[in-house]
């Protein structure tokens, strides 16, 4: 079978297989198996709420786990091996370990991509708030 794509998904089709290392075909296969495999997960409890992610920089693809709940990075091989408080600080240590002359700032949210997804970390994101923030809100839902 032969599929059509308009310029736009084409366009989104070779990002997703650079991103990925495959070709046209391997984008399609891994967005149905995920597709197919989203009924069968179970919801990611603490212990296993780690997200695959990595970074491609400067001619490496650099692996890495996002914890959703500390909003911490591993990255899991390479120079920059090791765990970060947030995914800017280890951004920054992937650029300082593979290209030291830069400037080693980075928003670690757009810096790293989901594996499961191709989508930007930023896609991932949620926003902190105090627990008196929280109650607040709350509050103030519930015409307190």
């Amino acid at each position: 079978m032969d599929v059509r794509l308009g310029a736009e998904a084409s366009m989104k089709v070779s990002l997703l297989a650079r991103a990925w290392g495959v070709d046209a075909e391997g984008v399609v296969l891994r967005l149905l198996e995920h597709f197919e495999g989203a009924d069968e997960q179970a919801p990611a409890g603490p212990a296993t709420g780690l997200v695959a992610v990595h970074a491609l920089y400067s001619g490496h693809k650099v692996p890495g786990e996002y914890d959703p709940e500390s909003q911490s990075l591993v990255i899991l091989s390479g120079p920059a091996q090791g765990r970060y408080k947030t995914p800017s600080g280890a951004a920054t240590a992937v650029l300082q370990a593979y290209n030291p002359e830069v400037a080693p700032h980075r928003n670690g949210w757009s810096f790293w991509v989901v594996d499961a997804t191709g989508a930007r970390l930023q896609s991932l994101r949620r926003v902190r708030t105090t627990a008196a923030e929280s109650e607040e809100r709350e509050k103030n839902e519930h015409g307190g």
